[in-house]
Order: C-alpha cells, then sequence, then structure tokens
C-alpha cells in the first residue's frame, strides 16, 4: 500500500490461503509444458492450430511404442523441436508489444490462470463463497468465460421461488461504457453448479427462455404456441426480484435472457471463441476502433510518421499505473505523429470512469486531451523515450469517497485511432 490506495489488479489473484488450493497442486489446471499445451490453452487455440500440433503429438505417441534406436531418438528430436516452433509462433503473434522480452499476452493468460486456481470470486464482496472449483473446475463455463475476457466489471445474482439461481457478469466497451458482453449463468434445473445460459438459441423466444430457467420447467410450452400462465408468472417474479448481491437491477437478468450484447453483431458462439492473434484481428475489425479514423494526408515522413510498432496494429503499448496518481507511460516510438516542419505533434484522448461499487449511482469520469509535442528529428528517430502521461492526480484520488471501486481506462490517438484500454479494481482506504 501506498499513500490510501491499494490497488487490485483486473488481473490480480485474491489468494485466500487455507481456503482455496492453487489448482495446479491439485491437477485441475494443466502444467505449462508443450506436452500439456493443448489442455492448458484450449480456449485460445484456433482450429488449425490445433490441427498442427495434435499432428505432431500423435506422431511423437506412435513414436514412442517403438523400440529405442538413434533413429527413434533423432526423429523424436526433430518432432519435438518442430512442437515448439508451433507453440512459439502461436505466442509470437499474439504479443501485444513484440518490442519488449514479454509476451503481455501470455502474462495476461497465466495471470488469469493464477486467479482461478486462487479462487478470485471466493472472497469478493458481490460473490462470496462462490468458487471455480464446485462449478464445473478449469473447464467449466464460469472458467472459460474468465480465461477469455478476465473478471467481470459487474457481477449481480438473484434467487426466486420461480426460478433457478442466476449470476450475470457484465464487460463494458471501455470507450462507449456500454455492454459488450452479458453472459448468463444459471443453475439448471436439478442441477448445482452455474452453467452458462445460451443467450443465442432464445433470441426470439423471450417465453422459452423464461422457461428454461425455471425451478419447474412447463416440459408442455412449444414456442409460438403462446406462453403458458406459469411461465409469464415466473416472469413477472423475476422482473421484480432483488438481486442478492451486486448492483444489478432485475431489468437486466431479463434482457439478459436473449442479448448477449448492446453490439446487434455480436453473439455469445463468437464471444466464446478463440480469440484471433492481434494482427489479424484487427486486419478483419478494421482496428477495434469505434468510428472511422481520419485519413492520413501527405506524404510519410514530411507531413506524418506511423509508429514504430508494425505488428502491433491498433494496439498501443503502454501501460497504466493507478497509485497515489492515474498516469499513462507510453515509449514515443510507439506512437503516431503529425509533422509540420520541425514539429511533430500527437493528439490524445484519454478517458477513465471511476464506479463506486457500493453505489452504481456514484460514478466519476476524468477526461483529459493532451497533445504532445516533440522535434521532428527526435521523432524520427524513433527512441525509446517514454512519455507519462498524468490522467487524474493525486488530489483527486485522495478526494474519493471510501470503498470500493471499478476503474475503466480508454486511451486513443486522436491522429489515427489506434487505442489501448485498461480494467482494474481498486479500494480507496480511510
Amino acid at each position: 500500500m501506498r499513500g490510501k490506495l491499494l490497488i487490485l489488479a483486473l488481473v490480480a489473484g485474491l489468494g485466500f490461503s487455507g481456503q482455496a488450493a492453487r489448482a495446479e497442486d491439485t491437477g485441475h489446471i494443466p502444467a505449462d509444458t508443450a506436452e500439456n499445451f493443448l489442455l492448458r490453452y484450449r480456449y485460445f487455440v484456433t482450429k488449425d492450430e490445433r490441427k498442427a500440433i495434435e499432428k505432431v503429438n500423435k506422431e511423437l505417441k506412435k513414436l514412442a511404442k517403438r523400440p529405442d534406436s538413434p533413429e527413434k531418438t533423432a526423429e523424436q528430436d526433430r518432432l519435438v523441436a518442430e512442437r515448439d516452433a508451433l507453440i512459439v509462433a502461436f505466442w509470437r503473434i499474439r504479443d501485444m508489444d513484440p518490442s519488449t522480452p514479454e509476451n503481455e499476452f501470455k502474462d495476461l493468460v497465466d495471470e488469469r490462470f493464477a486467479d482461478i486456481a486462487d479462487e478470485w470470486f471466493f472472497m469478493n464482496t458481490e460473490s462470496p463463497g462462490l468458487l471455480f472449483r464446485s462449478n464445473g473446475g478449469f473447464y467449466g463455463d464460469m472458467s472459460r468465460v474468465f480465461q477469455l475476457h478476465g473478471p467481470p466489471h459487474a457481477l449481480g445474482m438473484v434467487e426466486g421461488q420461480r426460478f433457478v439461481p442466476l449470476m450475470l457478469w457484465i464487460y463494458l466497451n471501455p470507450e462507449s461504457g456500454r455492454i459488450r458482453y452479458a453472459f448468463l449463468f444459471y443453475e439448471r434445473m436439478g442441477g448445482s453448479e452455474f452453467r452458462l445460459f445460451n443467450q443465442d438459441a432464445y433470441k426470439m423466444d423471450l417465453c422459452g427462455a423464461v422457461n428454461e430457467i425455471m425451478q419447474f420447467r412447463n416440459f408442455a410450452y412449444t414456442p409460438g404456441i403462446g406462453c403458458p400462465e406459469d411461465v409469464q408468472l415466473t416472469y413477472r417474479e423475476l422482473a421484480r426480484t432483488m438481486p442478492r448481491t451486486g448492483n444489478l437491477g432485475a431489468y437486466i437478468f431479463v434482457w439478459a435472457l436473449q442479448n448477449v450484447s448492446e453490439d446487434p453483431s455480436e453473439t455469445q458462439g463468437k464471444a466464446l471463441d478463440a480469440p484471433l492473434p492481434a494482427g489479424e484481428s484487427a486486419q478483419q475489425s478494421g482496428a477495434h476502433v469505434t468510428g472511422e479514423p481520419p485519413k492520413l494526408t501527405g506524404e510519410e515522413g514530411t507531413d506524418y510518421l506511423r509508429s514504430a510498432c508494425d505488428r502491433c496494429n491498433s494496439l498501443i503499448p503502454s501501460r497504466m499505473e493507478l497509485d497515489d496518481a492515474l498516469t499513462i507511460t507510453i515509449s514515443r516510438k510507439h506512437l503516431d505523429w503529425s509533422l509540420s516542419g520541425e514539429t511533430a505533434t500527437c493528439p490524445l484522448t484519454v478517458r477513465a470512469v471511476f464506479e463506486y461499487v457500493d453505489d452504481a449511482r456514484t460514478v466519476l469520469a476524468f477526461d483529459v486531451r493532451p497533445v504532445l509535442e516533440d522535434t521532428k528529428s527526435a521523432v524520427a528517430g524513433q527512441g525509446d523515450e517514454e512519455l507519462v502521461i498524468p490522467v487524474v492526480s493525486a488530489e483527486e484520488i485522495a478526494a474519493l469517497r471510501p470503498g470500493w471501486y471499478r476503474v475503466s481506462v480508454y486511451l486513443r490517438n486522436d491522429l489515427t485511432y489506434k487505442y489501448a484500454a485498461w480494467n482494474t479494481r481498486f479500494v480507496r482506504v480511510k
């Protein structure tokens, strides 16, 4: 702790010694070895990548049955090297910042695994006692969503007489603040663990969705032939039920029965697919930016200069630090600059949103639009000098009311709309 601020990063685990043993110790999370690669990272591997690695593993398995010989050893060495090369390539194309020795994407995924092992939800005020190991373990629905998307920005649970316990995870778009994903979990009739509700299946059938979450399902219900009274009663109960935990209203649970996002193009299936490598994803989605970026005019090197990080695509390698103040640090070479004579400028938009966990009505937004300025010669040199951008001052942090906060931070280069985004939690101590 420094000052009065204790940071709990989004990818940091809430360890609970003595209550939740690390999953690696009990074999729930495969070790980080080449042999276990497909088991450990199964939700991140694309179909083609899996096929290539499975082919090598199959050949190694067949080879192991042959008598030992120099030829067998040489072939094993060749296949192991081939598999290692496939794994190296897997991580290389997902590296968020190829200019650093670390692979930030792998670090992020492994930290989420550590959070799962440490039972991140167990001591969370919004989900007390919730355990991954009691809800399918490492390969359960809860774990799958957590692995792919990390801890949710908001979480709520509801219970009723007519419907089974429900849990909703909300993920926000860092720029617009709208719902990017809403994953609804439910304890299936007769079950005891939270399973992911199939929102895609009930997109056009609200009555069927409500029937699915009923304590005693109406098996006579037929889609399109009216909605039985007991299903209607269940709907009305859900619509007025106060959440058992969290600040999510009943209306959002009703909405989530048929919707996974406020973006109509999103589906639950797409949200659970293996994420594309950063470069490929940027190319397919228009660089993952909101709105059409301004068109650069003039000649590169004379009128503008692009980032030296060719493989970063839409992402700006940078780091956010939230301690006594909130700052963003960026290497000068990772920015796009506008050139005018001997002057280089880079306009940025930064937005930080602090949401008080215990009172959803308390939301503080901090908006800054710094314009960085440097010399053309310095920028053209693409040096490694780091620039620190102040976003929220120490005085503003100190003025926050004590308690838990969810924090979303969004950074955009206004010249090309490249971006970076962070979500984190912290508690302001008295």
